[in-house]
């Protein structure tokens, strides 16, 4: 089956297709800048594992996780984890979490954070 998309659907294909990459690189840069952040100024809490997705042979793993800041408020994120991690900490489980203390929005599993810092020397 051939589609045939003409000049200007040829035009509007690779528009999306380079707002897609773009789009890409910026979710990595920025994730990059957050873990850069919790280094800085990250602060320790527990957490708990609240949903698992994707699976011991669905690749990528992902949790989603809840967790308090200093203040009190509720923050739940979805985060892609290791294999591992993804086996090791079915729903329920307490895991070790940071978050920034200027943003406390802003958060990560604790290994993430250690594995950044350790990169960063």
């Amino acid at each position: 089956m051939e589609i045939a998309l003409g000049p200007i659907g040829s035009v509007v294909l690779i528009g999306l297709v380079i707002a897609g990459f773009g789009a890409g690189i910026w979710l990595v840069v920025h994730r990059e800048g957050q873990l850069r952040q919790l280094v800085h100024e990250g602060v320790d809490v527990k957490g708990i594992v609240v949903r698992q997705s994707g699976g011991e042979h669905a690749n990528p793993c992902y949790i989603r996780y809840r967790y308090r800041d200093g203040r009190g408020q509720e923050h739940e994120h979805k985060i892609q984890v290791l294999q591992d991690f993804w086996v090791n900490h079915p729903k329920g489980s307490r895991i070790a979490v940071v978050y920034s203390k200027s943003q406390p929005s802003i958060s990560a599993i604790k290994y993430q954070v250690e594995e950044k810092r350790k990169a960063s020397g």
